[in-house]
């Protein structure tokens, strides 16, 4: 049976104080010694528990002589009771420490239950049926410089209000986890390692509350640390790496907070959350996953604060169901996937944060139109490889700043009532550098001053409504582009679909006659509202880009043209895998004549959507841009739709939701006044009607020649869960 002992309370908050009385361990044996001058370790303890004060436990060196000597333990040392002080059992020798050896126990070698306290420093403890150390019940254990190795379960158990303070300590090769902890237990962990675990570092089940100060908490199996139910960790400069499934996984109502930790290197997650979990990651590095840094499924709640997250093999972090994430002052860089990723209802917000170099969007929102409020304000994007923020097909809400009109040096824009408008600057169409913020008026128009743009950058914009939603990013601004507008108005030039290195003057520019009247006529109602306002907006939206030339409308159902200026072009919805849309979202069928005229018939095929949802808003304004004369450019909305055809190396890989500035200076310059009715791109260059460009151009070259699309993410990762 085993050696029992009880102890009272002590209130120091430092153990390793002086204590009042030594006793000297000078046996090997284990268990109590009834010979005269002989002190077992047992008998040590159970000398100490029957005195009030404090008292230190130590090993005699002239006895145990020989480096890290082993003590076998054949029952377990038990502390608990009201009496006696704080004990402490200390291990140093001039040879190393000593060894327990506690295999042969049937539980733990250690136990602590009732009010019982002890201490222990400069151990081995090794082996255990169970677990190598258990505390109950409102038992206390202090360790220092403590090595806890090999049990058959956890290294150390806490049960019930049991609470722990563990310094300078190495926990490694358990069978399951390093610490384990249930109830109401309690944990504190300073400069220590957990290593090599089967399962994981630390586990926490129930209401249990852990600090972790400078830990390293690496190399266990598939977690570093577990927190389930309403499980509590603080981390303070703590390094985890190394696990095969998750360094932290979290469930229930879990909570985690880090302070300057370095959370790196698992074979899929860096953190992976389920249920409602809550964290919170402060001046926090995650870094180079094999799968996402982030995962978060359900009604979870995650902080980033001055938080980097880098080099992960998927998505930097990405979050499903009514999960939400706010970023303030974090960077997200060279990420495989989006840096951040929102599905379903999931929420976002972010400020003053930089996207660099992610494989896809910084922010990816493929939601369909039903996903929640994403709020982005001042955060800057570079390198990555589709357009900064990218929304579901099927969203567009709220509406992207768009230009108007162009009335150098004076753009005029429009974009939702009253939102706010955020200017950038940048080379290629992103978000490099934050310029100023602007409020449009209550019919959603304002105005920038091209001047503002430096030569060889363009100029971007968001819109964030009164609700804290965030639009996309449109081009509004930049300095006349020759390559661009060659490509818009002549299918010709490097960033022509034809790609061909220099620009054909001659090629016939395609119109239709000035004052005709344009009326989009859709086959039936639009499913979704939301498209339907997207195609009013488009056609009303016809007579300011096309510098007054061309008006337009929207019907639904059969419609003909009231007079010779009036032109009907039917839009109609087919299946997806509609031969004639070769693959595509949507085709447009035209005619002109030798004067580069448009005449009738004129028709669009819209690829109808799955679920009844209609068709792609975007896809719609696509068509419509070739509507008014405009072809395939490599930028903007008139690229090709992302993923149909990829672009050649050192191309933007995806396409706006609606006209730049560089589609509606084309637009400008095809229904100027003073054209005639055949034009060329030459004569219009020699008119003064187009500029050659000194290049603020849209394109990023790099040594790239793989396409990039942006697949949807694989289904939810459901885990074993740990025991």
């Amino acid at each position: 049976m085993p050696y029992v002992a009880a102890s009272g309370e002590n209130n120091s908050p430092n153990t390793r104080l002086a204590p009042h009385n030594i006793i000297v361990v000078n046996s090997p044996l284990s268990g109590p010694s009834n010979s005269p001058g002989i002190t077992t370790l047992s008998a040590a303890l159970l000398q100490a528990i029957g005195d009030p004060q404090d008292n230190e436990i130590v090993f005699a060196p002239t006895v145990f002589c020989e480096p890290n000597p082993v003590i076998q333990l054949t029952a377990p040392l038990l502390v608990a009771g009201l009496q006696g002080g704080h004990n402490r059992i200390d291990g140093r020798l001039p040879n190393g420490r000593i060894v327990l050896d506690v295999s042969p126990c049937p539980d733990a070698g250690i136990i602590l239950c009732g009010d019982g306290r002890l201490s222990l420093a400069n151990l081995i403890l090794r082996g255990g049926n169970k677990r190598t150390i258990l505390l109950k019940d409102r038992s206390h254990l202090v360790c220092d410089h403590l090595h806890i190795e090999g049990a058959s379960g956890p290294g150390l158990a806490l049960f019930q209000r049991a609470t722990a303070q563990l310094f300078n300590c190495r926990i490694a090769d358990h069978l399951t986890h390093g610490i384990e902890l249930h109830d109401q237990g309690i944990l504190r962990i300073d400069n220590s390692r957990i290593t090599t675990n089967r399962q994981s570092g630390i586990a926490g089940f129930g209401r249990v509350r852990i600090e972790a100060r400078q830990c390293r908490i690496e190399h266990n199996g598939d977690w570093n640390m577990v927190l389930k139910q309403e499980s509590q960790a603080h981390l303070i400069e703590c390094q985890l790496g190394d696990c095969r499934f998750a360094n932290i996984d979290l469930s229930g109502l879990a909570s985690l907070q880090t302070h300057r930790c370095v959370i790196r290197n698992g074979e899929r997650f860096g953190l992976f959350a389920t249920d409602c979990p809550t964290i919170q990651l402060i001046d926090t590095e995650l870094s180079h996953h094999n799968g996402r840094g982030i995962e978060m499924q359900g009604e979870g709640r995650l902080s980033l604060i001055r938080v980097q997250i880098e080099s992960c093999g998927d998505y930097g972090a990405i979050l499903f169901g009514r999960s939400a994430i706010e970023a303030i002052d974090s960077v997200v860089l060279d990420n495989a996937a989006h840096g951040v990723c929102l599905h379903d209802q999931a929420t976002g917000r972010f400020e003053r944060c930089r996207f660099v170099q992610n494989r896809f969007s910084g922010i990816g929102c493929a939601d369909d139109g039903e996903g929640g409020t994403v709020q982005v304000r001042q955060c800057l994007f570079q390198g990555n490889v589709l357009r900064p923020i990218y929304r579901g097909p099927l969203h567009i809400d709220p509406l992207v700043p768009t230009p108007l009109s162009i009335r150098a040096p004076f753009i005029e824009c429009v974009a939702e009532p009253r939102a706010e408008i955020e200017l950038f600057l940048d080379r290629v169409g992103e978000a490099e550098q934050y310029l100023t913020t602007m409020q449009a008026d209550s019919n959603g128009r304002f105005t920038i001053d091209s001047r503002l743009v430096p030569e060889g950058y363009v100029m971007t914009a968001t819109a964030t409504t009164h609700s804290g939603a965030t639009s996309e990013f449109n081009v509004i601004a930049g300095h006349r582009a020759g390559p661009i507008i060659s490509a818009l108005l002549g299918k010709t030039g490097p960033l022509s679909d034809e790609a061909v290195p220099h620009v054909e003057t001659g090629a016939l520019l395609r119109r239709w006659r000035p004052g005709s009247h344009l009326i989009l006529q859709l086959e039936y109602p639009i499913p979704t509202s939301l498209t339907r306002t997207y195609a009013e907006y488009l056609v009303r939206q016809t007579k300011p880009w096309t510098a007054g030339a061309i008006t337009a409308e929207l019907r639904e159902g059969e419609s003909k043209p009231a007079n010779h200026t009036q032109v009907v072009i039917p839009v109609s919805y087919v299946p997806a895998s509609y031969p004639d849309l070769i693959d595509r979202g949507g085709v447009i069928y035209m005619r002109w004549d030798t004067r580069g005229l448009f005449v009738e018939p004129m028709r669009i095929l819209l690829a109808d959507g799955a679920d009844n949802k209609g068709p792609c808003p975007r896809i719609l304004a696509h068509e419509w841009g070739h509507a008014l004369g405009l072809y395939h450019a490599r930028v903007g909305l008139l690229s090709r739709m992302q993923g149909s055809r990829p672009p050649p190396p050192g191309l933007v890989n995806d396409f706006s939701p609606t006209l730049t500035y560089y589609d509606v200076l084309a637009l400008h310059m095809l229904y100027h006044q003073s054209n005639q009715q055949s034009m060329t791109l030459g004569q219009l260059a020699n008119r003064g009607v187009m500029w050659p460009q000194r290049e603020g151009q849209l394109v990023r070259v790099d040594d790239s020649n793989e396409p990039i699309f942006s697949p949807r993410p694989p289904p939810l990762v459901t885990p074993a869960s740990p025991r």
